[in-house]
């Protein structure tokens, strides 16, 4: 098997195997919630409000920009000292062990808006969900942490999973999984039986990390991320446990992030015609517009006609057909499907693309 040119096969081929009820994704932060942060400060002074609300953006804007320090970012610098004025509300908290935090809710259409205008391209709501293998060797204990076991021995992915808005997914390892691949062959490298294994849970994208303590506090870690066009490797140097696992994530988000972000153009001229079939209510016809409209990169969308049980609508798209496909693979709403096969066309509403001549199809899920 050739990794790299059979990739694109094997991420559509995860759609034919999933679980009949796929895990939900661990510490996931969506919809709307990916515009709320909370952070500690110090009292609930007007000065400590003010820092807290910079904090708190700072890290809504690392999530929709996939930016880790916009702060200091040519194009959304800007947009950090008018922070304050895109909140849309706040409260002080108290925890259980009495520290005081502020929690913040920012606008989501302002903020898409001041990064737009930015020029900067925009990482939408529509996020990869990514299956991270974490081999962990410390010593004589060797492991492949599941979620409960990330939760209590690795908490620092779930927290920096959380902070960039990334779902990710971990393995059962369960009879079914440890029958295809356990520790050493994640550690040996044998990324074919992983990928293979990967296919029950239907991820968008695997994270594969080896991660190994060096003595005392250094620890290294190796790192492959395979996506629907590619795959990229790289180590993290030796530093502490929390930084090495940390910064797998982050890097992680990083590089998706530039492969999902829609770019700030709008669609101009290129309008897609878009069909749908299979509407059979008027609801199922007021929900899938609703659905579309609410796609990142959708910047226009307009009926062109309706007919019996079939739409068909003008799209006009950032980052045109490509972005447009993007998003509704990352959603839950719609499957690739063979126009020509007759079988989807009896299983009810399907969805067709058409920019040009091409006409890639989709069904409601």
């Amino acid at each position: 098997m050739n990794l790299l040119t059979d990739l694109r096969q094997w991420i559509g081929l995860l759609a034919l195997c999933v679980l009949l009820v796929p895990p939900a994704p661990a510490a996931e932060v969506s919809g709307a919630a990916l515009y709320e942060a909370r952070v500690v400060v110090d009292d609930r002074s007007r000065e400590a409000r003010s820092e807290g609300i910079r904090s708190a953006g700072i890290t809504v804007l690392t999530r929709i920009t996939g930016e880790r320090y916009p702060e200091l970012h040519g194009e959304l610098g800007p947009i950090v000292d008018r922070l304050e004025g895109l909140v849309e509300r706040f409260r002080f908290e108290s925890g259980d062990d009495g520290e005081l935090a502020l929690w913040v809710r920012f606008d989501p259409d302002a903020m898409d808006r001041q990064v737009r205008e930015s020029g900067h391209p925009l990482w939408g709501r529509e996020r990869p969900r990514t299956l991270v293998w974490l081999a962990l060797r410390d010593g004589g204990n060797r492991s492949v942490l599941t979620e409960d076991e990330a939760r209590e021995r690795a908490p620092v992915l779930l927290e920096a999973a959380r902070e960039r808005g990334l779902p990710l997914l971990f393995p059962l390892m369960d009879l079914s999984d440890r029958g295809q691949v356990d520790f050493a062959d994640i550690w040996a490298g044998f990324d074919e039986q992983v990928l293979e294994a990967s296919g029950r849970y239907g991820p968008n994208a695997i994270l594969i990390g080896r991660v190994d303590r060096l003595g005392g506090d250094g620890w290294s870690a190796r790192w492959t991320l395979y996506q629907p066009d590619g795959v990229v490797r790289w180590r993290s140097s030796p530093q502490a446990r929390h930084l090495a696992l940390g910064d797998g994530i982050h890097e992680t988000a990083d590089r998706l992030a530039m492969r999902f972000a829609v770019a700030a153009a709008t669609g101009g001229g290129d309008g897609l015609r878009l069909r749908i079939r299979g509407l059979d209510e008027l609801e199922d016809y007021v929900a899938v517009e609703r659905y579309l409209q609410g796609l990142t990169p959708v910047e226009r969308i307009r009926l062109e006609s309706l007919e019996r049980d079939t739409a068909i609508f003008i799209v006009e798209a950032r980052g045109g057909l490509r972005s447009l496909e993007q998003a509704i693979e990352l959603g839950d709403r719609l499957v690739r499907v063979d126009p020509s096969d007759q079988r989807n066309r009896e299983q009810g509403a399907m969805i067709e693309l058409s920019p040009v001549e091409a006409l890639p199809t989709y069904r409601l899920r």
